[in-house]
């Protein structure tokens, strides 16, 4: 149950979970009563599993250094809630190794790795 302003006519629910159909109506309260419940509507909450995935994905080798560059475009941003930040992932291909992740920020499109291996292919995702 929320209580908020008497003057307002919108409420911000949080502590909801992701990907869960949530089904809301409202009624006016007064001193006098309650009204009655307005049509119920169902609404389900942003689920981050489907967000698109960044394309245009490019790993190119940086010169003068064993490293790589890796770039990529922006996704598109269902219900318009921001990226906060990007994960890449490398290790050397087909090795049992596990990845290595490096995180950067939401403004950022594109990542050096450096410190790699002279002559060894490696696996990006």
């Amino acid at each position: 149950t929320q209580s908020p302003n008497p003057t307002s006519t919108s409420v911000t629910l949080t502590g909801l979970q992701s990907g869960t159909t949530y089904q809301v109506r409202v009624r006016a309260v007064s001193d006098v009563g309650n009204g009655e419940w307005s049509n119920t509507v169902s609404r389900t909450t942003y689920n981050a599993s489907n967000a698109s995935a960044p394309t245009n994905v490019m790993a190119i080798p940086l010169s003068g250094q064993v490293g790589i560059r890796v770039s990529w475009t922006v996704p598109p941003l269902p219900a318009g809630l921001p990226i906060t930040g990007y994960s890449i992932q490398y290790k050397i291909r087909g090795s049992g190794l596990t990845y290595v992740t490096v995180t950067v920020g939401a403004g950022t499109t594109q990542r050096d790795i450096t410190s790699l291996q002279s002559s060894t292919e490696y696996r990006i995702r």
